[in-house]
């Protein structure tokens, strides 16, 4: 449950912070203003569908790791517990 909540608690600052780069964006726009960067030669459509991509595989990665750390620090207060180590 632990692991779980620290993931959905992190996954919601994400998003939040996400919505407030999208909305000023234009406003903070840096790289806009310079030239000099390179640009990357591939289209929108295929960038799109690898972000869409890597995103829901970051997602599942990031609560599959959630997960394992819950677990993981159960066991390890199970046996303290039973240790009786406080």
């Amino acid at each position: 449950k632990q692991g779980l909540a620290v993931w959905l608690w992190a996954l919601l600052i994400a998003v939040l912070i996400a919505v407030a780069a999208w909305l000023g964006a234009d406003q903070f726009n840096v790289l806009a203003e310079f030239n000099a960067f390179p640009r990357i030669p591939v289209d929108e459509g295929t960038l799109s569908t690898a972000g869409i991509v890597a995103a829901i595989l970051a997602v599942l990665v990031t609560l599959g790791g959630a997960i394992l750390g819950g677990i993981a620090g159960t066991r390890y207060h199970r046996k303290v517990d039973r240790a009786g180590i406080a």
